[in-house]
């Protein structure tokens, strides 16, 4: 049995042709690619703005910012006035370290950290000196979004989600029609932007969306080189001596009550602090 050899002639400008349309589709293609990509994440860029809650007579504006799964919580240093509360009351109360960002805005402190790692940073004040605080304890936020319950917040409809953090319980409410895990303060991981959130306790902390910028195409404006020659400390050291220092305002103060006068404290008491943390990690280990 023989075989038959088949000469097929190829004209080049048959296979130019075919070849240039091949690389123009891909180009084409990959410009496709490139486009979606490109607006997927400007789309991921946000700007939210929440009223924080901490009392009747303590209300604070805090932005958020999120790109790239980084979210920068940034609180506003002058609060939201009361009709009825004097100047000297606000200034008094406003008194705090602050923040100059560059964009001139003063604000009073920021947290940012980027969703899903177990990292936290922020700047915080203590006797005239502004600190980058490294939380590197941070156990992250473990949602419960088994909870059927659902409520609307203005046009949004939203979720409820529960989590154990730090001593206290958590409740949020978050919608889904914004699918960007951001979230006030350190609240982020939710399936979609946290609307409302507040922590259960004596001293119960409110964040309240007022406003949303999405897609957000601005900067964030924050001053980075300013942030990073800030003196570092960790979390646990901070805690620690600014405790220490109301421990001992405390101590002044009761060694000024008139001679007879007490102030008895039961010594099973819990400590009850007046922030959402109520135990920290270095605490459950050495108790």
């Amino acid at each position: 049995m023989g075989f038959t050899l088949i000469k097929i002639r190829v004209d080049p400008f048959i296979l130019y042709n075919t070849n240039h349309a091949f690389m123009m589709n891909k180009f084409n293609l990959l410009l496709i690619f490139f486009l979606i990509m490109g607006n997927y994440c400007t789309a991921q860029k946000l700007h939210a703005r929440y009223e924080n809650i901490l009392s009747p007579s303590a209300t604070y504006m805090e932005h958020v910012y999120f790109e790239d799964g980084k979210n920068m919580s940034i609180r506003d240093s002058i609060r939201v006035k009361v009709e009825s509360e004097s100047e000297l009351e606000e200034d008094f109360n406003t008194a705090s370290m602050t923040v100059v960002l560059d964009n001139s805005t003063v604000y009073c402190g920021l947290v940012w950290h980027e969703v899903g790692k177990l990292e936290m940073h922020e700047t915080r004040g203590y006797e005239n000196q502004n600190y980058l605080v490294e939380d590197t304890t941070f156990p992250g936020i473990s949602w419960n979004l088994e909870d059927s319950k659902e409520e609307k917040f203005g046009d949004y409809q939203c979720k409820r989600a529960t989590a154990d953090y730090r001593g206290t319980k958590l409740i949020a409410y978050y919608t889904e029609q914004i699918p960007i895990p951001a979230g006030p303060n350190k609240f982020t991981g939710l399936p979609g932007l946290i609307v409302m959130v507040y922590n259960e306790g004596v001293f119960p902390n409110y964040w309240l969306l007022k406003e949303v910028k999405y897609p957000y195409v601005g900067e964030v404006p924050v001053n980075e080189e300013y942030i990073g020659s800030l003196p570092k400390i960790s979390l646990e050291k901070f805690v620690v001596r600014e405790e220490e220092k109301v421990a001992q305002q405390i101590k002044i103060m009761h060694s000024k009550l008139p001679e007879g006068v007490e102030i008895e404290t039961p010594k099973d008491s819990k400590k009850i602090r007046g922030t959402v943390e109520q135990v920290y990690e270095w605490e459950k280990t050495t108790n």
